[in-house]
């Protein structure tokens, strides 16, 4: 029987991060093919590059692999994603023209981010980690070069918007799961 990995990898970023990270991922989404497994294979690379980029200003990750036969994963890559969507209370919505108008945080908090990397791809993916900043980058790194069939792929950042801002205290509470690099 055919297996399948789902692979979630979530990174929460401090502040001097969050702003070029958001636009950043804002253009990849417009720009990037997710119809096909070499082009959802090819936008895996670039995220994982442009994470890797700002790794020295990780400041929490978490990554979950779990194995599932053809019937199972599915409905497991598309819970998982649902959830890490429903933790944040505004979702911007980026197939539609007209995004709706948030002012969630205080502008005056500098703000993080947490960007989740949530992968479906067929047969087994080579054992990482992310329990600390090196295990993080090599996880980033390998994502960066992985050569796979990449059958899934769902990238939710939190918040979306710059002027939605999430303080360190809401992300440690949204994301209790996350644990802290180089504590």
């Amino acid at each position: 029987m055919q297996q399948f990995t789902v692979r979630r990898l979530s990174v929460g970023f401090g502040p001097s991060a969050r702003p070029a990270l958001q636009r950043d991922l804002d253009a990849m989404a417009a720009s990037v093919d997710l119809g096909t497994d070499e082009g959802r294979l090819e936008a895996l690379h670039r995220i994982a590059g442009r994470l890797l980029a700002d790794g020295a200003a990780a400041s929490h990750a978490l990554l979950v692999d779990a194995r599932r036969s053809l019937d199972e994963a599915p409905p497991f890559f598309d819970a998982m994603a649902d959830e890490l969507r429903s933790r944040y209370p505004i979702e911007t919505r980026r197939n539609e023209l007209s995004a709706p108008a948030v002012v969630e945080g205080d502008l005056t908090v500098p703000g993080h981010l947490v960007v989740s990397v949530v992968l479906g791809a067929v047969g087994e993916l080579a054992p990482c980690r992310a329990d600390d900043r090196a295990g993080l980058l090599a996880t980033l790194s390998s994502l960066r070069a992985l050569d796979a069939t990449v059958v899934a792929l769902e990238v939710i950042w939190s918040p979306s918007v710059d002027t939605d801002r999430m303080s360190l205290d809401a992300m440690t509470t949204r994301y209790p799961e996350l644990t802290a690099l180089d504590a």
